[in-house]
C-alpha cells in the first residue's frame, strides 16, 4: 500500500459498494465492525427520546385503564405499568445514557421484551376476567421494536415474533369466537411482516448513510496523513535549506562589517532578499499547515519596534526615506516572534512600496488596548484594492519588485491567530492600525551581559560570538554539552543553544542545568527543524525559539522581548 495513501484501498472498496449498492444484506467483515460501532452510537443517542416517550405512553394507558376497566382489574394493570414497566425503563435509560456497558444491546432489548410481554399479560388478564381491552398497546410496542428503537433487524424480528406468539397462545379462545381470534392474530402477523419490511428499508437507508459518512471520515484521515507527510518534508527541507542560508548571511554580514566594498553591499542586499523570500514562503507554509505555535507573553513594544527599524535605517537613507518613531514604552500581551513579524512586514511594506518620504510609527493608548500606527506619506493604496491587498501573492497594478506578495498575507494570518485587529485606511498615504491588548504593567530589567553559546558548528559559533561581543556582552562558548558542563559553574543567566549537538540535544543541556544547578538561565533555542521535539523542548524550559537562518536583528529582538520580570 502507498505509504502516503494508507486508506486508498478502503476508499475504493466503499465507493464500489455505494455505486453498485452492494450492501443489501451487510458489509465485508472489517466494514461491518465499523458499522456496529456506528450503530451503537446511534442507538445510545436515541435512548432518552425512546425512554421518555415510552413512559408517556404507559402513563396514558394507565389513565385509560381507570376509565375502561373495572376497579379490581385496573389496580392490577396500573401496577404492572407504573411499578414494573416504568421503573425498568428509567433504570435502563439511566444506565445506558451515563455508563453504557459493552453488553448494552442485551439490556436495551431485554427491557423492550419485558415491557412487551407485560402488555401481553395485561391483555390476557383483562380478557380472562371478562373485560374487553384492545391490543393497540401491543401494536405500539411492535412499532417501537421495528422502527423507533433502531434495533438491528434480526433482533427486532426475533423479539417481536416472541410477543406475537405469546399473544397468540395466551389469548383464551373460550371468550372469543374463532373468527374474531383469527382476525386478531392475522392482523398482528400482517403487522409483524410489515414491520420487518419497514425495518429493512430503514436499515438499508442507514447503511447507505453510514457508508457516505465513513467515506468522508476515511478521506479526512487520508488528507491528514498526506498533510503530515508534507509537514515532515517541510521540516526536513527547512532544516537542510536554512543551514546554508544561515552560513551565507553570516559570512556576508561579517564581510560587510570588516570591508567597505559596494559589491559586498549588493551581495548583502541580494542575500537579504533571498532570505526574506525564503522565510516568507516557509512562514506562509507553516501558517497554512497549522504548524505555527503561538506563545503569548508580555512584550515591550518600543524596543521590539526599535530592533526592527534600526537595521533598516541605512536602506531608508539610501531611498531618501525618514523614520519617525514616537512609541511609548507600552507592554502588551502577544507572541513576540509573531508580533515582530507583523511589525516588520508592515514597516518593510511601507519602505519598499509606498514611494514615501516619511514613515511614522507611533502608539496610542485606548482603554485596555494599545494602538500601534504605521503610516507613510506615499501614494497610498487604492480603495478598490483594500479588499484583496491582504491576499496571498497579491500585488498592486504596476508594482515591480523582488517580493512575492506574501508580506501582508502573513500579517493577516498571524493577526487572526493572535486575535489582533489590523485595519488599513488611506490618510495622505497608507496607514495600518494594529490593536493590541495591554499587559499587566511590570518594571523592565536589564539582562546580565553574560551568555553561554553552545553550537557544534564552529562557523556559526564564531559568528554568534562576534555579534554578542559587538553588543558589549561577556561571551562564553562551547562546542558540546560536555564542554558546557565545565563552564556552567559561572552561572551565565543566558544560554543560546542549537537544538541538535554532537553529543545530545538542547533538551539534554537544559535538563542538566535544571537538575544540577539551583537556577535556570534565560534560554534561546536555535533550530532549522519544525519537529515536535523542538517545540516540546522550548515549551518545557520556557525558551525563546528562533528558526534558522538567524539574523542579528531577530536575535536582538528575542533578547529584548525576553527581558521582563517573571
Amino acid at each position: 500500500m502507498n505509504q502516503h495513501k494508507p486508506f486508498e484501498n478502503d476508499i475504493k472498496q466503499i465507493l464500489s459498494l455505494i455505486n453498485e449498492r452492494g450492501y443489501l444484506f451487510g458489509f465485508p467483515k472489517h466494514i461491518e465492525s465499523e458499522y456496529k460501532a456506528y450503530l451503537k452510537k446511534r442507538i445510545l443517542q436515541r435512548v432518552p427520546a425512546v425512554g421518555i416517550s415510552s413512559i408517556i405512553f404507559l402513563i396514558i394507558f394507565a389513565i385509560l385503564d381507570v376509565y375502561l376497566l373495572p376497579r379490581h382489574i385496573e389496580v392490577q394493570t396500573i401496577s404492572v405499568r407504573l411499578f414494573l414497566a416504568i421503573p425498568l425503563i428509567v433504570l435502563a435509560c439511566l444506565w445506558l445514557y451515563f455508563r453504557p456497558p459493552r453488553f448494552y444491546l442485551w439490556i436495551y432489548s431485554s427491557v423492550f421484551l419485558i415491557v412487551g410481554l407485560s402488555v401481553v399479560w395485561i391483555i390476557w388478564f383483562t380478557h380472562i376476567n371478562n373485560s374487553w381491552l384492545p391490543y393497540e398497546g401491543l401494536m405500539i410496542i411492535m412499532t417501537y421494536g421495528f422502527v423507533v428503537m433502531g434495533l438491528p433487524i434480526v433482533l427486532a424480528s426475533l423479539l417481536n415474533a416472541i410477543m406475537v406468539l405469546a399473544y397468540a397462545f395466551s389469548e383464551p379462545l373460550m371468550h372469543f369466537s374463532m373468527p374474531v381470534y383469527l382476525n386478531n392474530v392475522t392482523f398482528l402477523v400482517a403487522m409483524y411482516f410489515a414491520g420487518i419490511v419497514s425495518a429493512w428499508i430503514l436499515s438499508y437507508a442507514q447503511r447507505g448513510q453510514f457508508l457516505h459518512q465513513y467515506l468522508l471520515t476515511l478521506n479526512e484521515k487520508q488528507a491528514k496523513a498526506e498533510i503530515e507527510s508534507r509537514n515532515r518534508y517541510l521540516a526536513a527541507a527547512s532544516h537542510d535549506l536554512r543551514q546554508p542560508m544561515q552560513a551565507i548571511n553570516m559570512l556576508v554580514e561579517s564581510l560587510d562589517h570588516d570591508l567597505e566594498d559596494v559589491r559586498i553591499k549588493k551581495l548583502k542586499t541580494a542575500s537579504s532578499n533571498m532570505s526574506n523570500m525564503f522565510t516568507q514562503l516557509l512562514d506562509m507554509s507553516r501558517i497554512n499547515l497549522d504548524l505555527m505555535e503561538i506563545n503569548r507573553q508580555v512584550v515591550h513594544v518600543k524596543p521590539l519596534i526599535e530592533s526592527i527599524v534600526s537595521p533598516l535605517k541605512l536602506k531608508a537613507d539610501s531611498l531618501g526615506i525618514a523614520f519617525h518613531c514616537n512609541v511609548a514604552d507600552e507592554q502588551v500581551h502577544s507572541d513576540p516572534a509573531a508580533l515582530q513579524r507583523i511589525f516588520s512586514n508592515l514597516i518593510q511594506n511601507a519602505l519598499n512600496h509606498s514611494n514615501a518620504k516619511n514613515i511614522n510609527i507611533l502608539s496610542q493608548s485606548w482603554q485596555d488596548s494599545t494602538l500601534i500606527i504605521i503610516a507613510d506619506d506615499g501614494k497610498g493604496i487604492p480603495d478598490d484594492a483594500h479588499e484583496h491587498i491582504f491576499d496571498a501573492f497579491s500585488r498592486l497594478e504596476g508594482q515591480q519588485d523582488d517580493g512575492l506578495g506574501l508580506g501582508l498575507a502573513i500579517v493577516k494570518e498571524l493577526s487572526h491567530k493572535l486575535g489582533h485587529d489590523v485595519k488599513l485606511v488611506n490618510d495622505d498615504g497608507a496607514k495600518f492600525i494594529i490593536t493590541l491588548p495591554k499587559a499587566t504593567s511590570t518594571k523592565s530589567k536589564e539582562s546580565s551581559a553574560q551568555i553561554l553559546i553552545v553550537d557544534d558548528d564552529g562557523g556559526l559559533l564564531s559568528q554568534y560570538q562576534q555579534w554578542f561581543i559587538r553588543w558589549g556582552w561577556d561571551v562564553l562558548t562551547s562546542h558540546s554539552i560536555e564542554e558546557a558542563k565545565a563552564i556552567l559553574h559561572t552561572k551565565p543567566n543566558w544560554v543560546l543553544s542549537d537544538m541538535y549537538l554532537e553529543d545530545g540535544t538542547a533538551n539534554d543541556l537544559f535538563s542538566y542545568i535544571q537538575d544540577m544547578h539551583d537556577y535556570m538561565p534565560n534560554g534561546i533555542l536555535v533550530s532549522g527543524s519544525q519537529s515536535k521535539q523542538v517545540q516540546e523542548t522550548a515549551d518545557r524550559f520556557d525558551l525563546v525559539r528562533l528558526a534558522k537562518p538567524v539574523s542579528p536583528s531577530r536575535l536582538r529582538s528575542a533578547l529584548i522581548s525576553k527581558q521582563v520580570d517573571e
